[in-house]
């Protein structure tokens, strides 16, 4: 997995190329990461940029650690607000990227990351690529990413890495929904077209930072979150299902009663209606709460008020003069 090479070879690639590295976890194996993205970008690409990314409280436990990784060629590091989560964070290092395209790197998922294919199948394939593990998750995370994608409209896959690489026209159609932190990890439905995203199989490798039952119960909340339209057709439909349920039953009752059978006064219809009452207005109550969570995260989410602080070691044409621009400098 590790790049090789002096980066100075003829068979550089000339495009612009953005290797975001969030950081998750340990800020040694956060290290391990930065320094081999660093690496093959030299190896590989003439022209690019390394953006780290991390939250402020890991970048102030860390600092020393850091400001050395800065050393590195053409890196900048985004210095993000606490509470900010992974797809957000995501959201913000692809539109903070300046590449044609962009290399998202979980820090946890390096060991299981063929960089290099990666790479290569963005620029040739042209459209978004994802990493799948084919044991990353069981049969019960199956089913009910299968269900998920079924309410949401996203095609919920745990199996999916958090990592994967985007050409900057998926970056920008992306970043004009308002569903874009999670249509960035899952590709909505409504948008995928025959051929327009790449599933490569990771190679087995530990990855870390998948979290527990909240993690995930929270990031199913965030699908649901961010697909209100899809929640209501289904609460739409549900409501129809349960007016023709009561319908039958009263018909049913009427029924039973002019056949003369006996029936225990009033228990029975009481009961039923009192429970598909509920049932009813639970579900409505569902669907107006999740609109209304939807509306408050993009209040409190969408201010664009992420980044507290950049520190930048960018020098993209160090060697101007292999390409055709004349740069003055000031003694």
């Amino acid at each position: 997995m590790a790049a090789t090479g002096n980066g100075q070879g003829a068979d550089l690639r000339e495009e612009l190329v953005s290797l975001a590295v969030l950081v998750q976890g340990g800020a040694a194996e956060a290290a391990a990461a930065i320094r081999g993205a660093a690496a093959f970008a030299e190896s590989h690409f003439e022209f690019y940029e390394v953006l780290i990314v991390v939250e402020a409280s890991r970048y102030e436990a860390a600092q020393a650690l850091f400001h050395d990784l800065l050393g590195l060629r053409n890196t900048r590091c985004l210095i993000l607000r606490d509470g900010t989560g992974d797809y957000r964070a995501a959201v913000v290092a692809a539109q903070e990227s300046i590449g044609d395209a962009i290399l998202m790197i979980h820090s946890g998922e390096w060991a299981a990351i063929d960089i290099e294919r990666m790479a290569r199948s963005v620029f040739e394939g042209g459209g978004p690529v994802m990493l799948r593990q084919q044991r990353r998750a069981g049969m019960m995370s199956r089913l009910a990413g299968a269900l998920l994608s079924r309410v949401s409209g996203y095609d919920v896959d745990p199996r999916l890495l958090r990592s994967g690489a985007f050409p900057r026209r998926h970056i920008n159609r992306i970043a004009a929904r308002s569903d874009r932190d999670i249509a960035l990890r899952f590709m909505p439905l409504s948008a995928r077209r025959q051929g327009d995203s790449i599933v490569l199989e990771a190679p087995a490798g530990r990855v870390g930072g998948r979290g527990g039952l909240f993690r995930r119960l929270g990031a199913a909340m965030e699908i649901l979150a961010n697909a209100p339209p899809h929640l209501l057709r289904l609460l739409a439909v549900t409501s129809l299902l349960v007016m023709l349920g009561a319908l039958a039953f009263f018909l049913y009752a009427v029924v039973l009663y002019a056949i003369g059978y006996p029936l225990e006064p009033g228990w029975l219809t009481t009961s039923l209606a009192i429970s598909g009452s509920t049932a009813f207005v639970s579900l409505a109550l569902g669907g107006i709460a999740t609109a209304l969570y939807k509306v408050l995260t993009l209040l409190r989410e969408d201010t664009g008020d992420e980044i507290l602080r950049q520190i930048d070691n960018t020098d993209l044409f160090r060697d101007y003069w292999r390409i055709n621009v004349e740069r003055e400098v000031e003694k």
